[in-house]
């Protein structure tokens, strides 16, 4: 009589998530060509602010940025004790960047949880609207701080630091 769900078993299903997440996220990583983007914005400290496991979040990392040349550092809620939009989080990526907020850009695809907080502390909150369903970003318009600078797509922070 065996046990459905040993140990063994989900850890065998969480690996073949890691693996196709991983497969999946390069592959969009690659299509979009974003390594050549963030190679252009290497002048700048690029981090990671998620309130993704930081498991999950190696895995995509890992799937993004193989040779760690892109990202100084990743705050994940997990680590910190906090999720965005908590005021946590952010103070734990300032402290490690060692920057203060008015000197950072925050780009973010959640109105709540990126740019309004961001916002709050006086960072350039920036909107991508790429990955969002139009109904979803029509419906966050509204809430948008009003310093916020829109983006259709992230190639377009480009345009904004020539």
């Amino acid at each position: 009589n065996q046990k459905k769900f040993s140990p063994e078993t989900l850890l065998k299903m969480n690996d073949a998530y890691e693996e196709n997440l991983c497969s999946e996220i390069s592959a969009q990583w690659q299509a979009l060509n974003r390594s050549l983007l963030l190679s252009k914005l290497k002048k700048f400290k690029l981090a990671v602010i998620t309130n993704e496991t930081t498991r999950t979040q190696i895995c995509k990392l890992r799937a993004m940025d193989p040779r760690s040349e892109f990202f100084d550092i990743v705050v994940t809620s997990e680590e910190v004790g906090a999720e965005k939009p908590n005021a946590k989080i952010f103070l734990e990526l300032f402290s490690r960047l060692a920057v203060q907020p008015e000197n950072c850009a925050m780009i973010g695809d959640h109105v709540e949880a990126d740019l309004v907080p961001a916002s709050q502390f006086g960072v350039t909150p920036i909107w991508t609207t790429e990955f969002l369903q139009p109904k979803r970003a029509e419906g966050q318009r509204a809430k948008l701080p009003k310093d916020t600078v829109v983006i259709s797509s992230l190639d377009n922070i480009l345009e904004l630091i020539r």
